[in-house]
């Protein structure tokens, strides 16, 4: 169907029952390109990745971070502080290009401005991740006035299954973004485990997700927005 250069990709993942032969499994060991394997729902399955040379000193000194609770909650804060400030700014360039529903927008974007100062001085993550709970709330309440079509509308965040066209774009691509945040944590020879933000639980990248947060307003929201 087609053909890209290795040296253009920085991971192929693969969605349900798809083939990787191992001599371009091989190929991208040695190129530094993981093969991520995802189930038909966007779940982690497994990956593929060449020989980490890598010294153990990084990841010493991260697992010391994630147990130093000023070290964790000041990371977790820069995440957080993150993902609002991103939020905001995609709500006010949504705001100077629709004609309708301005005052939500703006309404929903000085909410986020005002939580991002107080992000920084949350005193424990049970409060940072309050603050980030309503900052969501706030910024998918007016998700749907940023889709300029009747075609496709939003409701409300869902997830496992998504029940919509658009909760499913965000659903995937949340998925390849959380697949690339594993893979630049492993390239950087961090522990994608072990988080700051998120609880860690078996088979859960914590710090990936962790990464992704701030991102997900401006890579995937952004994207999923302009292909609608």
């Amino acid at each position: 169907r087609m053909q890209v250069p290795l040296h253009h990709l920085a991971s192929l993942v693969c969605f349900s029952k798809v083939y990787v032969s191992p001599d371009a499994m091989a190929a991208c060991a040695e190129a530094g390109t993981a093969v991520v394997f995802l189930g038909w729902n966007g779940r982690y399955l497994a990956r593929v990745e060449g020989r980490d040379s890598r010294s153990a000193t990084l990841r010493r000194e991260q697992y010391r971070a994630a147990d130093d609770p000023s070290r964790t909650l000041a990371l977790a804060r820069g995440f957080v502080g993150g993902k609002i400030a991103n939020a905001r700014t995609a709500l006010r360039r949504a705001a100077r290009t629709r004609e309708q529903a301005n005052e939500a927008i703006d309404v929903a974007a000085d909410r986020l401005a005002r939580l991002v100062t107080v992000v920084v001085d949350s005193e424990n993550l049970d409060v940072l991740r309050g603050f980030e709970g309503e900052a969501a709330a706030r910024y998918f309440d007016v998700l749907d006035a940023m889709i300029s079509t009747d075609d496709m509308r939003f409701e409300k965040r869902t997830r496992r299954p998504p029940n919509d066209p658009v909760n499913a774009m965000l659903s995937f691509g949340y998925s390849l973004l959380s697949a690339d945040c594993q893979s630049a944590a492993q390239a950087a020879g961090l522990d994608p485990a072990v988080g700051f933000l998120h609880v860690e639980r078996p088979g859960r990248p914590a710090l990936a997700l962790d990464l992704m947060e701030e991102l997900r307003p401006g890579v995937v929201d952004r994207l999923v927005v302009a292909a609608i």
